[in-house]
């Protein structure tokens, strides 16, 4: 009875290191793609960067937390763009964002901005897209403009170096009152 129990100890042994080899390689073929996040290089917190344009335009991206996923993308939480030139003033906040470098600058959900005095809002879906090499800014969905009494609103906002005035564009309504 012993050798029949040894015999019956190596079939099950080696059912098992099969099942575990076979385990192993289902596992390696058949795993999903990693989510972008699992392929982060590293994170910064605090994280502030400052490049200078032409014509004496500065921009400023600051973010509570930076991820970066390659040498030129990085996704911000808590953000904050920040626009100057000698004519005018843009900020916008957002709760998420991303960057490629010397390329743009993105900003979703729920976004608010100051244009000199003119408070900016976005709907809860909105946009603000910054093509770096343009300077050109728009933001895009449920786009509302106050200053004091007066209210403009629309579909999109673009506003562009060197102008000293922001475009309404798309079922634009404006409230004027004097």
């Amino acid at each position: 009875m012993g050798r029949d129990n040894r015999k019956l100890f190596y079939i099950i042994s080696f059912i098992f290191i099969i099942g575990v080899a076979v385990w192993f390689w289902y596992d390696l073929t058949n795993s999903e793609p990693l989510h972008e996040s699992y392929n982060r290089i590293s994170y910064i917190e605090g994280f502030s960067l400052k490049k200078n344009g032409d014509n004496g335009s500065v921009y400023i991206l600051q973010a509570v937390r930076a991820e970066m996923y390659s040498e030129d993308k990085f996704v911000f939480d808590n953000c904050s763009f920040l626009y100057n030139d000698p004519e005018k003033d843009i900020t916008v906040n957002s709760k998420r964002c991303s960057y490629e470098v010397d390329k743009e600058v993105t900003l979703e959900d729920s976004i608010k901005a100051i244009y000199n005095n003119l408070s900016i809002f976005g709907g809860e879906k909105s946009v603000f897209v910054y093509d770096v090499r343009t300077e050109i800014g728009e933001l895009h969905g449920g786009v509302v403009a106050k200053e004091e009494r007066n209210r403009i609103s629309s579909d999109r906002m673009v506003f562009k170096r060197g102008e000293k005035y922001l475009s309404f564009l798309g079922n634009v309504e404006v409230i004027y009152v004097r």
